[in-house]
């Protein structure tokens, strides 16, 4: 074993396996808001392994039942899981009222700094990342038979994921 090899991913895969299926968002949500503040490729590969792992954690944990992994993956894919999206719509702001007159109208600008303003970045650039995982984990559940395909009940719980995945395969985006 190397010296210099990290233990942290190991110790994501440690948590999923053992994690209650109410906790599974905990896990990935701290994940999901580095993913949303960072435009670092070095930083989003880390978080695309540390998922990685988390998904081979939780395909191998006991709690998680087929219907808890269709629902996490179908949320993940279609980035709608509740509590992923609560934090954004807490984030909307009440613009002020344009009819009102500015405090100071009368003071000058601040002058420009050199090398002009930089390009906001959209918060979704990375979120493919969260997309890949979901489909990951729906992929592996299949593969090693966590998801029984011949239950009646697992098959009406397969249905929303079709438009999913031909909105997936019709992407002109490459990731």
């Amino acid at each position: 074993m190397e010296a210099r090899r990290s233990k942290s991913y190991d110790s994501y895969e440690i948590l999923a396996k053992y994690v209650g299926k109410n906790q599974v968002i905990k896990l990935i949500l701290p994940l999901k808001e580095v993913l949303e503040n960072t435009t670092s490729l070095k930083l989003s590969r880390k978080v695309h392994e540390t998922l990685r792992r988390i998904v081979s954690g939780l395909i191998v944990n006991k709690a998680m039942t087929a219907e808890t992994v269709l629902l996490l993956s179908h949320g993940l894919i279609s980035e709608n899981l509740p509590l992923l999206t609560e934090k954004a719509k807490m984030k909307t702001a009440v613009p002020p009222d344009p009819r009102l007159q500015p405090e100071s109208c009368l003071l000058l600008p601040p002058t420009p700094i050199r090398g002009g303003q930089k390009a906001p970045v959209s918060s979704k650039t990375n979120m493919h990342v969260l997309v890949e995982s979901g489909l990951r984990l729906l992929h592996m559940s299949l593969k090693r038979s966590k998801i029984n395909s011949s239950d009646e009940h697992v098959l009406e719980m397969m249905d929303p994921f079709v438009p999913l995945l031909i909105t997936c395969l019709q992407s002109t985006d490459i990731k």
